[in-house]
């Protein structure tokens, strides 16, 4: 009963582990994406890409740059 227990709860830590890890890499794709695309300068939204979709103008900058809202 107790080496059962035990089992699953090993099994259930390293399948949050895992989550958790995938996670981690997911928000590093997002932090690529966002440097790639977002606060660059555009003209169109076709040339901004996930996850800064929208080309808006900046007040401070006073030009157009992508944006996610």
């Amino acid at each position: 009963m107790r080496a059962t227990k035990l089992v699953l709860m090993a099994v259930s830590l390293l399948i949050t582990a895992n989550l958790v890890r995938t996670c981690i890499r997911g928000n590093d794709g997002y932090k690529k994406a966002a440097d790639k695309y977002c606060n660059k300068p555009c003209s169109a939204s076709s040339e901004c890409g996930w996850p800064c979709y929208w080309c808006k103008r900046d007040a401070y900058q006073q030009k157009r740059i992508c944006k996610t809202k």
